[in-house]
């Protein structure tokens, strides 16, 4: 039926402040770990600014660059016995990628607070390394609804971005100390070096050679004093007849121009 009474076409202004609605969502930016050594745990930590639903969470996997040999893994993360090729790998041409096949890590979520955010940090549970390479990250930030579980994706990072890379290399060998030279006058291993060991035999002759002569003048000293004494008693008799002689030879007495006299006998 054809409508009745007064009818006027008309249309509501397109854009209107009061008929326009802004959704805004959250920013994140990352701050992944530099670099690492094989054995380390590596984090990676989320910046978060804007307004955030309740029941939101945030999640980190971190992917390694593909090296031929190295094993990939399955949809669900599982490590297979499949590995990547050298031909494979050249066909990335050095790009970044990151896919359920070299996947490295991936974290369990962490609570996120609801409500605004001006640069509050999350950093990321630990992911343990054990090759170098190197490593991308890649945050996301997931609200789950209460009623239901389920998960929707509010926003997600970039693969191969610079502060989401983080740089894992084996570790640096032990450092080898230099045993410290001896001088030339000291010891060595394995026995003397320099002159000290000819000053030692020369003190060693010496005090050797000043025993020797000690020990011969000793027994010379001890044989003079042997014979000394023999004499002197061999000697008084001997002297006693010699006296007696002399006694019997007649003397003259002669005397000279100085007055001085002397005695022959």
């Amino acid at each position: 039926p054809r409508a009745q009474g007064f009818w006027e076409e008309r249309c509501d202004d397109f854009g209107i402040p009061e008929e326009s609605a802004r959704i805004v969502h959250p920013e994140v930016r990352t701050e992944a770990q530099p670099q690492a050594t094989v054995g380390d745990t590596i984090t990676d930590v989320a910046i978060v600014d804007g307004s955030v639903p309740a029941g939101s969470e945030l999640t980190f996997e971190v992917f390694k660059s593909p090296v031929a040999g190295d094993l990939k893994h399955d949809q669900n993360g599982e490590l297979t016995d499949t590995a990547w090729t050298q031909a494979e790998v050249d066909a990335l041409n050095g790009e970044a990628v990151c896919t359920m096949e070299n996947l490295a890590g991936r974290t369990e979520p962490i609570a996120v607070t609801a409500g605004p955010h001006s640069g509050e940090r999350y950093t990321s549970p630990g992911v343990q390394v054990d090759r170098a390479g190197t490593y991308w990250w890649i945050e996301s930030l997931l609200h789950r609804d209460p009623e239901s579980g389920a998960e929707t994706l509010i926003l997600s990072g970039i693969c191969g971005l610079q502060n989401e890379t983080t740089l894992v290399s084996e570790p640096s060998p032990p450092a080898v100390t230099e045993q410290p030279k001896l001088a030339a006058t000291g010891a060595s291993q394995g026995g003397l070096a320099g002159p000290l060991p000819w000053v030692l035999l020369g003190a060693g002759l010496l005090i050797f050679a000043g025993g020797v002569v000690m020990l011969s003048a000793w027994r010379v000293r001890g044989r003079s004093a042997a014979g000394a004494g023999a004499g002197t008693r061999a000697g008084t008799g001997c002297d006693d007849v010699v006296d007696e002689a002399v006694r019997a030879r007649p003397r003259t007495r002669t005397s000279s121009g100085d007055g001085t006299r002397e005695c022959t006998g």
